[in-house]
């Protein structure tokens, strides 16, 4: 006799409709795309909530504290530096405490990074440190990235499980834990919004107005023109790199789509979007140039030339390898094997296996299409324009493509071409979007939701790896070593000493100096809170080249260091191969150290009486007068009498 039906309790039963509700939602196919619907707010939700949680075991951050570091080495230290002077003095403003006795003037190097700077300005009022600020800001730009992927794949009508997909995979692709070191470039979520401006002109429609197909937006025709208007400024704004792809995007698409059908009217929708986007990017150039005018420069820094975008553009294999940083070792020795045969690219540029596989099928799509000779059909979210727009970005990202001759035609200035990847995986990770979203509306609402969750746990397998993640407690090992320096420093000596750091190394871009690695120097003073430091002036710069100008010999070194009222010098023996001479006659001079580093490296000096014994000798305006000479050794005229120095 069977057993007679067991009812479900009011709890089970309560539980059993949330999670039909919840796959409703989600398996809610492309026939609404109201920004504010039920499911697109909860879709929203999700896809916030999962890239942080998958960024959250990607970084490990229950190890990490605010204060930390990310890292101290390389680029850690100079863009550290540089949000720390966005907070300190303001976006574009010079840093007086670096390239002492004169400053430090980023506006040789601008980089259209203004929406970035605001942000890190204002984050910068409720953090406490530059340290913390960084890593906050970088923590943010995941789910933020995840966001504009989720918003871009519903304008393109994708399923709301489709669309929280490729969202939360678009905001850890391969590599994106690893750089913040190149903090604004890891904010690529500004990239979707690019290609959002691209895909409405590659399809003829416009940009700033709605038309039929834009449904509820045809009705608030404001509303539409605001955010177009946003949008269009965070691009051009967001970081020259990304505002440059996303012009090369948009000017290409335009082309084909004028090639294709030449329309008048479309013509002048998309030189629209580009004229918008260049000039307000150009702006925010000139803008942070103009704060050089008043510099003394002796050669222009950092030249770049065409041929540096053969050394920073992308290979093609390097877009289908897994990553180096792979989870599985066995996958990761794969490219690691591969670098160490080859000359390897100079950033990683790994899609990951489901973005691959979405570009390989737009790909094919498009021979498909090109071979058969077939229209495209009627859908606006066809793999066809993915496939093509993957082509594009394809043909710019490799290595003697048509990066080099834009380096060549236009500026050398871009130069890391491989960055193009982030818009290769995007095109890719849409293309795996529709054919879920066809899945879902084809055969099984079900059927799309639970492939969406397997290919979320495949792609953030694939795509993330705890082990990769910053080693927090050796960066506050390091910090607190800084910090015992620059402490001891800061009690013994008055504000706003002004610290000579030996050797002298050429900021930026300098090759290693012994142990010291490029931008090592700016450490003590990012582990300082009042102190200037000589390091930083710009390469080419009077404010920087006096230096090179310093007698090598000791003892007349540390006359001219205290004729130039420097009140110590900072020694940083691993710029050495053998220091102990030199600390054996700075000891001799100076005495003994006042301050040291805990691990020994950094060694420091008073100079204050090696000031007061040179006045003794020369008197105090001859000692002014050696100062002023140190520092102008380039025939500056010498102040009148009471003028400032």
């Amino acid at each position: 006799m069977a057993a007679p039906a067991v009812p479900l309790s009011a709890p089970h039963r309560d539980v059993t409709k949330d999670v039909t509700d919840a796959v409703e939602v989600l398996s809610e196919g492309a026939g609404s795309t109201r920004p504010w619907s039920r499911a697109g707010v909860v879709g929203a939700i999700l896809t916030a909530a999962l890239s942080t949680a998958v960024l959250i075991q990607a970084m490990r951050l229950w190890e990490w504290t605010p204060g930390t570091p990310l890292g101290l080495d390389g680029d850690n230290a100079s863009v550290t530096t540089w949000v720390r002077t966005i907070v300190e003095y303001g976006p574009y403003s010079d840093n007086p405490r670096l390239g002492a006795p004169f400053t430090q003037n980023l506006g040789w190097f601008p980089t259209g990074d203004d929406v970035h700077f605001l942000a890190l300005w204002l984050l910068g009022h409720v953090a406490d440190s530059a340290f913390t600020v960084v890593a906050l800001y970088f923590f943010v730009g995941f789910p933020l990235a995840a966001l504009t992927m989720y918003w871009l794949a519903r304008t393109e009508q994708l399923s709301v499980s489709a669309s929280v997909l490729v969202g939360v995979l678009f905001s850890v692709l391969p590599g994106h834990q690893t750089r913040a070191a190149h903090l604004f470039l890891a904010a690529y979520w500004v990239v979707p919004l690019g290609m959002w401006l691209a895909l409405r002109v590659f399809r003829g429609r416009p940009v700033f107005r709605a038309d039929e197909r834009d449904g509820w937006a045809a009705g608030r025709p404001r509303l539409w023109a605001l955010r177009s208007a946003l949008i269009v400024t965070a691009v051009a704004l967001g970081g020259i790199y990304y505002a440059v792809f996303s012009l090369i995007v948009i000017t290409c698409a335009l082309l084909l789509r004028l090639v294709a059908r030449y329309r008048r009217q479309e013509l002048y929708r998309g030189l629209a979007v580009i004229g918008p986007i260049a000039a307000l990017a150009v702006t925010s150039l000139l803008v942070t140039r103009a704060r050089t005018l008043d510099d003394v420069m002796l050669q222009e820094p950092l030249q770049r030339s065409p041929a540096e975008s053969e050394v920073f553009g992308g290979k093609i294999i390097d877009l289908i390898l897994p990553w180096s940083e792979h989870r599985i070792s066995a996958l990761a020795e794969i490219t690691q094997r591969y670098d160490s045969a080859t000359q390897p690219t100079y950033e990683a540029s790994a899609l990951g296996l489901v973005a691959t596989v979405g570009c390989a099928v737009a790909i094919v799509a498009v021979l498909t299409a090109l071979l058969h000779r077939t229209s495209r059909g009627g859908r606006e979210t066809d793999i066809w324009t993915y496939g093509v727009l993957t082509v594009i970005a394809s043909a710019f990202y490799a290595k003697d493509g048509l990066g080099a001759l834009f380096a060549l035609a236009v500026t050398p200035d871009i130069r890391s071409w491989l960055r193009l990847y982030v818009v290769v995986a995007l095109f890719g990770l849409l293309a795996v979007g529709r054919l879920v979203t066809d899945l879902h509306n084809r055969r099984s609402r079900r059927l799309g939701v639970v492939a969406c969750l397997a290919l979320l746990v495949l792609g953030v397998a694939d795509q993330t790896n705890p082990g990769a993640a910053p080693h927090y407690d050796e960066g506050r090992l390091r910090l607190a070593s800084l910090t015992g320096l620059t402490a001891t420093l800061e009690a013994r000596l008055p504000a706003d000493c002004s610290v000579f750091q030996l050797p002298v190394v050429r900021f930026p871009g300098s090759a290693p100096v012994g142990k010291i690695k490029d931008y090592d120097m700016e450490l003590p003073y990012l582990a300082s809170s009042r102190l200037k430091w000589s390091y930083g002036a710009i390469g080419g710069s009077a404010s920087a080249e006096w230096q090179f100008r310093l007698p090598a010999d000791p003892p007349a070194l540390l006359d001219d260091l205290a004729a130039a009222n420097f009140c110590a010098v900072v020694v940083d023996t691993g710029g050495y191969d053998a220091p102990a001479p030199l600390l054996a006659q700075m000891t001799a001079d100076l005495g003994p150290t006042i301050a040291s580093s805990t691990d020994g490296r950094l060694l420091a000096f008073e100079l204050r009486q090696r000031r007061a014994s040179l006045v003794t000798t020369i008197g105090p305006e001859a000692t002014e007068a050696k100062g002023f000479t140190v520092l102008h050794p380039f025939g500056e005229p010498a102040p009148a009498p009471g003028e400032a120095k």
